[in-house]
């Protein structure tokens, strides 16, 4: 005899437990069923559109194929259970929690999902287009071919993910995590990435080209083969970064952090590094022409080979810089020693030679 939804919300509103029952092919659209803890229910096929399930928890429960368009879901809790090619489009996912669950090809786009949280789960082939994802969190989660097509995304976390899949057309990132993960050869043209975290992500021959990366931190990046040509990144944080062979061709970078990072081969042609800090960059064979270096910072980086043909200096320096090729003195606005820096060094030394002889 199949349950009704009658029984169903009763037994809910007396703290039951709803547990090994079949309710497949039922419908319970626009159906109350907030707070409910379900187990080992099978929905398979249900329709349960507009239907509100919030604070609703569900232990290895069977959703396939289940219509969910418009369903509340707020601050539900799915533990390993079966979500697969299920529609949840325009629904409310805020506070909802996916863990160990199976959820390939279902439909989330439009949804709102707020606090969205997803682990230890598969979300292969899902549709978030057009949604809005805030502060949520995917880890340990495969994402291979999800669809986030103009989805606005802010301050979520995509932590040690495969993302090289993901389709990403007119989507806007800010204040997103991607620490770890890999969009090595990914699509990102004209794409809004404000104050986003690269750290150690790998992005190798991924494409930024015209990107907004303004306040980004790729500390530890793999960027080699990237392409960040006419990118306003404005801030942005290369700290130790793998950017070889880049194109950075026409870009805004004016402000920006490239302490040790290595550089080399890098075409900065025509681009702004004004008050950029290159300390200690490798930039062996890198290419400044027609670079605005308007007081950045070069001490002790690494610049043989590099083409400054047409750059623009004022206030530039590269104090203590590997430079055998370059006569600094025949481009005006460089300065090659910084006696205050150098004063700095002495003391420093001297202080050192001092405690040494302490020591002994």
């Amino acid at each position: 005899m199949r349950t009704s939804a009658a029984q169903l919300h009763e037994a809910i509103r007396q703290g039951q437990v709803i547990r090994d029952i079949v309710i497949d092919s039922a419908r319970y659209d626009a159906l109350d069923f907030s707070g409910g803890v379900f187990e080992r229910v099978s929905f398979v096929n249900a329709g349960m559109t507009r239907a509100r399930f919030g604070d609703a928890v569900f232990n290895g429960c069977r959703f396939q194929r289940v219509d969910l368009t418009q369903a509340d879901l707020t601050n539900c809790v799915f533990e390993q259970c079966s979500l697969d090619d299920v529609c949840v489009a325009q629904g409310n996912l805020n506070g909802c929690v996916m863990n160990a669950t199976q959820a390939a090809g279902t439909d989330f786009s439009g949804a709102q999902a707020d606090g969205f949280s997803c682990i230890r789960s598969d979300l292969s082939d899902c549709r978030f287009h057009d949604g809005r994802i805030e502060a949520a969190v995917f880890c340990e989660t495969r994402l291979a071919r999800a669809d986030f097509t103009r989805a606005e995304v802010r301050k979520a976390v995509f932590y040690q993910l495969d993302l090289t899949q993901l389709r990403l057309a007119d989507a806007s990132f800010h204040d997103t995590v991607f620490a770890e993960s890999s969009l090595a050869g990914q699509q990102m043209r004209g794409q809004r990435m404000h104050r986003c975290q690269f750290v150690r992500a790998d992005l190798r021959d991924a494409d930024f080209t015209a990107a907004n990366l303004a306040y980004c931190n790729f500390h530890g990046a793999k960027l080699s083969g990237a392409r960040l040509d006419g990118v306003d990144a404005p801030f942005s944080i290369f700290y130790e970064a793998d950017g070889q062979g880049a194109a950075c061709r026409d870009a805004a970078l004016s402000d920006s952090i490239w302490v040790q990072a290595d550089i080399r081969n890098v075409d900065f042609s025509g681009s702004k590094l004004d008050r950029a800090v290159l300390q200690h960059a490798q930039c062996n064979g890198t290419r400044f022409s027609r670079t605005s270096l308007e007081g950045s910072d070069f001490s002790y980086a690494n610049l043989t080979g590099a083409e400054f043909d047409d750059a623009c200096f004022a206030r530039t320096g590269f104090h203590g810089a590997i430079s055998p090729d370059i006569a600094w003195r025949a481009h005006p606005g460089a300065i090659e020693r910084d006696q205050a820096l150098a004063d700095a060094q002495a003391w420093s030394r001297r202080r050192d030679e001092r405690s040494e002889r302490d020591d002994r």
